[in-house]
C-alpha cells in the first residue's frame, strides 16, 4: 500500500510540475515494488503501469521497461487479465518515445484487443491514442488521419488521459497541413496539467504560425508569446523532452517568421534535449529542421560572397541530414525517411557541388557492417543494435571488430569522423 501510495503521489507531482519531488517519490516506490515477491504484487499489479508512466518521463527507461515486463509477466502467469491493458498501453508509449515504432504499434494493437475481452471502453480508447505517433512516424498523415477519424468520437473520458489524447490528435493534423484543424482542438480546453500545458503552448505556436498569413503580424506576434511561454514552462520544469519539444517549436516558429540565425540554435538545443530524452524519433525531426536553417543560411552566405562560411554551413547541415537519417532507419521512421529523401535532393539544388572524391576506406564495409556501424556513432548499445536488427549480440560485437581492423580505428569516437567525411564526400558527389 506505501509503494501504490507512493506511486500515486509520484504521479500526482509529476502532473503539478514538481519534478524534485516526484523523482523522490519515484524512488521510493521503485524500490518497495522491486522487494516484493511476485506472489505479493500479483494482486496489486494496478500499481505498475502509473510507476512506469512516471520513469517514462523522468527518463528511467530501463527501469520502466523492467517494471512493465515483470508485471505483464505476472499478469499473463496469475491470470490476471483486467491488468493487462494498461500495462501494454505504457508499453506501448515507452517503445514510442524510444523510437521502437513498430514495437509500439504492436504493444498498442495487443492492448487494444486484450480491452475488448475485457469490455473497456476505457483502456480501448487510451490504446487507440497509443497509436497515432508511431503509426504518423512510421506511415505519414494519411493513416494516422483515418484512425483520428475513426477514434474521434471515442476519446477516454478521464481528464488526464482526455487531455494526452487532444495533444496528440493536434500534433497529426498539424503534421497533415491542417494547422486550423489542430488549433482547434488545442483550444477547446485547457489541460489538466503542467506537461500537457508546455506541450500544448508548443503545438499551439507552431499551428498559429503555419496557419498566419505573410503580414498577419499580430498572428506572427501570438505564436513566438506562445513558444516562449512553453520555453519557459519547459526550463522550471528541467524535463529533457519538454525542452527539446519546446526548443523545436520555438526553432519553427522562428523560422517561418524568416529569423534563421536565431531559428538554428534552437533547433541544435532541441536536438540535444531530445537526444537527453533517449527521444531519437524527435532528435531526428530537430536534427532535420536544424539542416534545413543551415543550408539556408548558407546560401545566403554564398550570395554575400562569405565563401568560408557558407562552406561551413553547408557542411553542418550535411552532418545534420546524415545523423536524422541514421535515427528515423533504426526507429522504423519510414515515412520521415522518405520525406528526409525528399528534403535531401532539395537541399543539395540550393548548394553547389563539390568536386567528387576518391571511394574512402569506409567503401570497404559490408552493407551490414556499414548499418552496425551507423546505429553504432548515434549512441546504440550492442545490445539495441541486436534487438534492432534481430541479431544477436555477439553477432554485432563481430561486425564492429571487423569494421574497426578496416578502417584502423579503435573507438566510437573516431568511428564517427570516418562517418561523418564520408558523409560530407557523398553529398559532395
Amino acid at each position: 500500500m506505501e509503494a501504490a501510495a507512493r506511486t500515486i503521489h509520484a504521479l500526482a507531482s509529476l502532473r503539478d510540475g514538481r519534478v524534485a519531488e516526484s523523482r523522490a517519490e519515484t524512488d521510493r516506490a521503485a524500490w518497495l515494488t522491486d522487494g516484493m515477491t511476485d506472489d505479493v504484487l500479483a494482486p496489486h499489479l494496478e500499481m505498475v503501469a502509473p510507476l512506469a508512466w512516471v520513469e517514462l518521463h523522468l527518463r528511467r527507461h530501463d527501469d520502466a521497461s523492467r517494471h512493465l515486463r515483470r508485471g505483464l509477466d505476472i499478469a499473463y502467469r496469475a491470470g490476471r487479465s483486467h491488468s493487462v491493458p494498461y500495462l501494454l498501453i505504457a508499453l506501448s508509449a515507452l517503445n514510442e518515445r524510444q523510437g521502437r515504432l513498430s514495437e509500439a504499434i504492436t504493444a498498442a494493437e495487443e492492448a487494444r484487443e486484450a480491452s475488448r475481452l475485457i469490455h473497456s471502453r476505457e483502456t480501448l480508447a487510451m490504446s487507440s491514442i497509443l497509436l497515432l505517433r508511431p503509426l504518423l512516424w512510421r506511415d505519414g498523415p494519411r493513416a494516422a488521419l483515418e484512425l483520428a477519424e475513426r477514434i474521434s468520437g471515442t476519446r477516454p473520458r478521464s481528464g488526464w488521459w482526455s487531455g494526452l489524447a487532444r495533444l496528440d490528435l493536434a500534433l497529426v493534423h498539424a503534421e497533415a497541413g491542417q494547422p486550423d484543424h489542430a488549433l482547434a482542438i488545442l483550444t477547446s480546453e485547457d489541460p489538466a496539467d503542467e506537461p500537457g500545458r508546455t506541450y500544448g503552448l508548443a503545438l499551439q505556436a507552431i499551428a498559429t504560425a503555419t496557419a498566419a498569413a505573410p503580414a498577419a503580424a499580430a498572428a506572427w506576434s501570438e505564436a513566438g508569446t506562445l513558444a516562449e511561454r512553453a520555453l519557459a514552462r519547459a526550463t522550471e520544469s528541467g524535463l529533457p523532452h519538454q525542452l527539446g519539444f519546446a526548443h523545436r517549436a520555438r526553432a519553427k516558429v522562428l523560422m517561418l517568421a524568416g529569423q534563421d540565425e536565431e531559428a538554428v540554435v534552437h533547433a541544435a538545443r532541441g536536438a540535444e534535449q531530445f537526444a537527453a530524452a533517449g527521444a531519437p524519433v524527435e532528435e531526428g525531426l530537430a536534427r532535420q529542421l536544424a539542416a534545413e536553417l543551415y543550408a539556408a543560411l548558407g546560401s545566403v552566405a554564398q550570395a554575400r560572397g562569405e565563401l568560408g562560411r557558407a562552406e561551413v554551413l553547408v557542411g553542418q547541415a550535411r552532418e545534420e541530414l546524415g545523423r536524422a537519417k541514421v535515427l528515423y532507419a533504426a526507429a522504423g521512421a519510414t515515412w520521415l525517411s522518405t520525406a528526409l529523401a525528399r528534403d535531401e535532393r532539395r537541399l543539395a539544388a540550393r548548394v553547389p557541388r563539390g568536386q567528387r572524391r576518391a571511394a574512402g576506406p569506409l567503401s570497404s564495409l559490408t552493407t551490414r557492417e556499414r548499418q552496425i556501424a551507423d546505429l553504432a556513432v548515434v549512441g546504440l548499445t550492442n545490445q539495441q543494435i541486436a534487438e534492432r536488427l534481430y541479431l544477436s549480440p555477439k553477432t554485432v560485437e563481430a561486425h564492429l571488430s571487423r569494421t574497426f581492423a578496416k578502417l584502423g580505428v579503435q573507438s566510437r569516437v573516431t568511428l564517427t569522423q570516418h562517418l561523418t567525411s564520408d558523409a560530407r564526400a557523398t553529398h559532395d558527389d
